[in-house]
């Protein structure tokens, strides 16, 4: 059992994990800027969650023709990050793991612990918690509902999906700043 002392410290060294930290003040408020005009252009992503045919799986062509790619995933979410993940593990007194872990594996398994949570609360198990791509500036991870390859098999009702969204946004507050919209996952 530890201190609530060592509780704090542990904390306190998982919320230094994030690698998008920067060092200066300057290059903060420059990535800011970025930050807010990349948020706006969307990088040619659909801004609903109506899909464009681009982002489709052509069913058809995929039975049909050996040499059909899928087109890439998206995935449909929030942007979120690392301190929000460990806010909510504090907040919530979810168990802490092993600090004899390295320290990515530390907020690996707290983000981990944080996603079942977000599952149970929710009632919905498809959420998934991962990184984006180096495209999208804006946040270290992505609080995913679905993914454009799965999104007509899995989609909640409307009013199921509005109750998980408004759950997200009462247990993590930076998801209240956004809408969903779709995102480049870190690898195809």
């Amino acid at each position: 059992m530890s201190t609530p002392l060592e509780i704090a410290q542990l904390y306190t060294l998982a919320r230094e994990y994030d690698p998008r930290n920067e060092s200066t003040s300057e290059s903060q408020h420059s990535s800011s800027r970025t930050r807010a005009e990349s948020s706006r252009s969307l990088l040619g992503l659909p801004t609903t969650k109506e899909l464009l045919n681009a982002f489709k799986i052509d069913e058809d062509a995929l039975r049909h023709y050996l040499w059909y790619g899928k087109p890439p995933v998206l995935h449909y979410g929030f942007g979120i990050d690392f301190k929000d993940v460990i806010n909510y593990h504090e907040a919530h007194q979810l168990r802490l793991p092993s600090k004899e872990l390295p320290r990515g594996t530390f907020v690996a398994s707290i983000e981990n612990s944080v996603l079942r949570d977000l599952r149970y609360q929710c009632r919905f198990h498809d959420l998934d918690i991962l990184p984006p791509s180096g495209k999208h500036i804006d946040h270290a991870l992505i609080l995913s509902l679905y993914d454009s390859h799965t999104i007509y098999e899995r989609e909640l009702a409307d009013e199921e999906e509005e109750a998980v969204v408004k759950i997200l946004q009462d247990e993590l507050p930076v998801t209240k700043e956004q809408s969903l919209r779709w995102f480049y996952p870190i690898c195809q």
